[in-house]
C-alpha cells in the first residue's frame, strides 16, 4: 500500500493506492495556520476510521505546491503512519521533458497531471486542471512537455468579483437551464459553467491550432466535477490525475 499526496492551495487530495490503483481518496482543507498536531489529528482519524495498520504501508509520497506547510504535514503523516514521507523533487525522474523557459517553476502538480497523461498514452494533449487556478498543461506528440496556460479559477473570480459587488452572494456552480439569466443566480452560474466552458474550448482551439494538431482533452482538478455532462466527447475527465503521475514518478525512482 502507498499513500499518495497532492497539497493544493485550497485542498490536500489523500490517496490510497494498492497494486497500481487508487482504492481511496480524501480530502482535507488546505490551511497554513493549522499545526502539524491539528494536521496529525485528521490523519489519525482518518487512520483509524479505515482501519489502516503501519506495517500495511510501504511508502508515503508528497507532491506540494504550498512549500511553507510542506515539511509540517510530511511530520504530521510521520507521526501518524511511522513511515518518513518521500517529497517530490525536480532530481527525482518523471520521464517528462520539460521544454519550457524555467523548469524549476513548474509546479508540481502540473508535472504529475503530465506524467499521468503520458502513463495512460494521451498524448499529444491538453490537460485542464480546474483548481484554485485553472491550468492548462500542453504536452506535445513527443511527450515533451511544451508550456502551460494559467488563468484565475471559477471559485478565485467570484470571491474577487463578490468582494467588489456587496449586492452579490455565494453561489453553488451547477449548470443552468439557459446561457442567458434571468435572475442574479443564474446569471452569475452561466457566468461560472458556461463562462468556463467558453474559456476551455477557445483555449483549447486556439493551441491546436499553435500546435498544428488535434490532441486528447483532459479535465482534472477540484472544480471539474462542476463541467460533468457539460462538454464533448473528446474530453476525458480524470479526477486523479495528479495522483496517478505523483504515483508513476514514485515508481520509476524506486
Amino acid at each position: 500500500m502507498v499513500i499518495v499526496v497532492d497539497i493544493g492551495n485550497t485542498a490536500i487530495d489523500l490517496g490510497i493506492i494498492e497494486e497500481g490503483h487508487i482504492i481511496k481518496t480524501f480530502l482535507f482543507n488546505t490551511n497554513v495556520l493549522k499545526t502539524g498536531d491539528e494536521y496529525a489529528i485528521g490523519f489519525q482519524s482518518l487512520k483509524n476510521g479505515i482501519g489502516i495498520k503501519d506495517e500495511e504501508i510501504e511508502d508515503i509520497v508528497i507532491a506540494s505546491v504550498v512549500p511553507s506547510i510542506s515539511k509540517r504535514i510530511a511530520r504530521a503523516l510521520e507521526k501518524t503512519f511511522h513511515k518518513t514521507p518521500i517529497l517530490l523533487s525536480r532530481h527525482l525522474k518523471s520521464g517528462i521533458r520539460l521544454k519550457i523557459d524555467h523548469p524549476q517553476e513548474l509546479g508540481q502538480d502540473l508535472l504529475c497531471s503530465a506524467v499521468g497523461a503520458k502513463k495512460l498514452n494521451l498524448f499529444p494533449s491538453i490537460i485542464i486542471d480546474l483548481g484554485t487556478a485553472t491550468k492548462f498543461i500542453v504536452i506535445d506528440k513527443m511527450s515533451d512537455l511544451v508550456g502551460c496556460i494559467i488563468y484565475p479559477g471559477v471559485q478565485v473570480s467570484f470571491d474577487a468579483l463578490a468582494e467588489k459587488a456587496a449586492l452579490l452572494m455565494d453561489i453553488s456552480f451547477d449548470k443552468p437551464e439557459h446561457v442567458i439569466g434571468k435572475n442574479t443566480i443564474e446569471s452569475l452560474k452561466s457566468g461560472a459553467v458556461n463562462g468556463t466552458i467558453a474559456l476551455i474550448e477557445g483555449l483549447v482551439n486556439m493551441v491546436e491550432k499553435e500546435l498544428g494538431y488535434k490532441t486528447h482533452k483532459i479535465i482534472t482538478g477540484g472544480y471539474s466535477n462542476i463541467l460533468e455532462g457539460t462538454l464533448g466527447n473528446e474530453y476525458l475527465f480524470d479526477h486523479h490525475l495528479v495522483l496517478k503521475g505523483l504515483y508513476n514518478i514514485y515508481e520509476q525512482n524506486r
